[in-house]
């Protein structure tokens, strides 16, 4: 049986990454995840604040969290099953390389399923936060908004690497919702047949 593909979604806090990432898995009739999992993202808050005081024990929450969905990728991919996730390792180094005391997790790298494709979702910045504040504001939609240039310089870093697959960059604001799905389907082409 040939492998499912494996699509992972990134992009800054406010670039429609979630909207994005489940329309794209109903079309491709793929399993849509998310990392954190949803199965800890009810926690997620109350561990922030109590991970929060060490960078590494936090950094490492999330790093657990891509390696949980690494496995699932990995079980569904076995059965033929495209999968979507939302956010997965390039988020998790970006951050991580972020924080007040940087943390290096790409000593990791090497047992994570890797995905065929990342498409990076990206929004002019003003809009990006015209939609944050619509929304109401986390902490981390603030951090993306105060440290947006560093985030972005992060990001075009880490999407270089090998470990993404191929890089699509989609203008989030160029196109709506369904226009960005029928772009990734173009994207994907006769690979997601």
């Amino acid at each position: 049986m040939k492998p499912g593909l494996f699509i992972v979604v990134e992009g800054l806090d406010g670039t429609g990454k979630t909207t994005f990432a489940q329309a794209l898995a109903h079309a491709l009739g793929a399993a849509y995840l998310k990392t954190p999992p949803e199965e800890i993202s009810r926690f997620r808050a109350d561990l922030d604040d109590v991970l929060g005081r060490d960078p590494m024990a936090r950094q490492l929450f999330y790093a657990s969290g891509v390696a949980a969905a690494s496995a699932r990728v990995r079980e569904l991919r076995a059965r033929g099953r495209h999968v979507v996730v939302d956010r997965y390792w390039a988020s998790t180094c970006v951050y991580a390389s972020l924080g007040s005391i940087p943390v290096d997790l790409h000593d990791l790298d090497y047992r994570l399923e890797r995905p065929d494709y990342t498409f990076f979702l990206d929004l002019p910045e003003k809009e990006r936060r015209r939609r944050i504040r619509a929304r109401g504001a986390t902490m981390a939609d603030l951090f993306s908004i105060r440290d947006q240039r560093a985030l972005r310089d992060a990001y075009e870093t880490e999407l270089s690497c090998s470990g993404c697959g191929e890089v699509v960059v989609l203008d989030t604001a160029a196109l709506h919702p369904d226009g960005c799905v029928r772009a990734a389907l173009q994207a994907l082409g006769r690979k997601a047949a």
